[in-house]
């Protein structure tokens, strides 16, 4: 490397630190090394106190919970039968955008319980009120089209029926895209991770986070505490 190009990766790299701050660089070693060896999370807990979505006015798709007969209809969204069987299997449920041929084009997938939330690091208890939506997904070339309003309102509808009220999500720092979603159903920051795993060991640093005064936790393999994964 020759003293031009390494002065030209040090001007690269100060004004990432200038305009992301440390973030930046934690987020480029996650891209650049093994997900076994190091990651880093930086995470928003965004919460609802009302499980109200209303659905858009379309005739194009159907708005609906999954069941296991719609298992092999998730593959544009890259979600194999057997995931979405597990996950039913376990008691999450799942509002989908269907098309006519039945393929699904978007989904929003939410769970009860206590749960350790594997892009935060951390556990989240949902007892007795909350309802915990993850791994949100629309096909590129619908979105814009408010179908995940519809398949949040397809899940929420169930849950406001079974007696449950609060709406509780993570967004990833960098996903601008799930923020100005989310803002069009009302879900506001509520709490803050950041996550550290490198190698076996694991750091997350909580700010506001439900049911916990500390701040600070540090384990050796996921400090999950017989929660389930989502």
């Amino acid at each position: 490397m020759t003293e031009t190009s390494l002065r030209d990766r040090l001007r690269t790299w100060q004004k990432k630190v200038r305009e992301g701050g440390l973030d930046s660089i934690f987020y480029a070693l996650t891209w650049r090394l093994p997900a076994w060896f190091f990651r880093y999370t930086h995470a928003y807990l965004v919460l609802a106190n009302d499980l109200d979505v209303v659905a858009p006015d379309t005739k194009a798709f159907r708005f609906r919970l999954a069941d296991l007969s719609d298992a092999e209809n998730f593959a544009l969204l890259g979600v194999s039968a057997k995931t979405v069987r597990e996950r039913l299997g376990a008691g999450d449920y799942c509002g989908v955008a269907v098309r006519e041929d039945g393929m699904v084009c978007s989904m929003v997938w939410a769970s009860t319980g206590r749960l350790y939330l594997d892009g935060a690091g951390t556990t989240l208890d949902c007892e007795p009120e909350g309802v915990y939506v993850y791994n949100s997904f629309t096909l590129a070339e619908l979105r814009g089209h408010s179908l995940y309003r519809g398949c949040s309102a397809a899940v929420c509808d169930w849950f406001k029926r079974e007696g449950r009220s609060v709406r509780y999500g993570i967004i990833d720092k960098l996903n601008e895209a799930s923020f100005k979603a989310n803002g069009r159903i009302n879900l506001k920051n509520d709490g803050e991770s950041r996550y550290f795993r490198f190698c076996g060991l694991h750091l997350s640093l909580l700010t506001n986070w439900p049911k916990t005064s500390r701040r600070l936790f540090i384990s050796i393999g996921r400090r999950t505490r017989g929660a389930r994964i989502v």
